[in-house]
């Protein structure tokens, strides 16, 4: 279960830096539109997009780390069955 939610953090902090080049070189793009209210209006969407994308890699991050502090607890409780399994 645990071990799911970690791959899928991993893949979505793996898709956020293609994805961020790609609305960069879009955002650049933009500057060389005619119209002020055109660039401006495109300009607020790229910048509300870059921070969706900083909330997505937040949230892919902390998951991450909760997955990996989930699996070094169970490898402890595991090493202490172990260990008193052997005595």
């Amino acid at each position: 279960y645990f071990i799911i939610i970690g791959c899928i953090a991993a893949v979505i902090s793996g898709a956020v830096q293609p994805a961020f080049s790609v609305i960069l070189s879009k955002a650049v793009a933009i500057f060389s539109a005619c119209s002020y209210d055109e660039r401006k209006s495109n300009i607020e969407l790229y910048c509300i997009l870059f921070v969706v994308i900083g909330v997505v890699t937040f949230i892919s991050n902390i998951l991450q780390v909760i997955n990996r502090i989930i699996n070094f607890l169970f490898l402890v409780e595991i090493f202490l069955l172990t260990i008193q399994f052997n005595i």
